[in-house]
């Protein structure tokens, strides 16, 4: 069989296309596949998404989890340039595409409904994340191995809870019949 060489470019483009950092020289991409960036400089190592179903929706939850921070913590940083409490926010195209507007900077000087289109995109965006979000965890929740664990974590739970009655019940049996002692 021969084997097939894909270039970074085709690699991005196959999954997704939309490359976010989830951590030190670690990207994610929808679809669940990751670029592993050599600290050395090598080539990045290029990740197929896991074939596992629990993690491949764990993978892309964590897309969707750094996608809704990254545009919530966009709206909060434009909301505050905005209202002249901070810095010039400057619209980075590649995060976040194209602004509404046209305008990759904004900041207290321009008017009240430039300001508001960039924001409420931005909680669109936002809100988009939070719903793939909602939606995999859904769909975790409903795999079996992840019902069995939440079976098996409640039931020790429940144990542990138990435990904790029956040694306190012990205790203050043990702490009764030494005051009684003292009488």
């Amino acid at each position: 069989m021969p084997r097939v060489i894909e270039s970074y470019e085709e690699f991005v483009h196959r999954h997704g296309g939309d490359l976010t950092n989830i951590g030190h020289n670690l990207w994610i991409l929808p679809d669940g596949a990751s670029v592993r960036n050599s600290a050395l400089g090598l080539d990045p190592h290029l990740i197929e998404p896991p074939t596992d179903e629990q993690a491949r929706l764990n993978a892309r939850r964590q897309y969707h989890a750094a996608k809704s921070d990254y545009f919530g913590e966009s709206f909060a940083k434009l909301k505050s340039a905005l209202q002249g409490e901070g810095p010039r926010f400057n619209w980075d195209v590649k995060k976040l595409g194209p602004p509404p507007d046209g305008r990759d900077r904004m900041d207290a000087g321009q008017r009240e409904d430039e300001g508001v289109a960039a924001l409420r995109l931005l909680m669109e965006m936002t809100h988009q994340h939070h719903m793939a979000i909602a939606d995999l965890d859904r769909r975790l929740n409903s795999l079996p191995r992840v019902q069995a664990e939440r079976l098996h974590n409640e039931a020790k739970q429940r144990e542990d809870r138990e435990w904790e009655l029956t040694t306190l019940r012990r205790s203050q049996s043990i702490a009764a019949q030494v005051q009684a002692l003292d009488i």
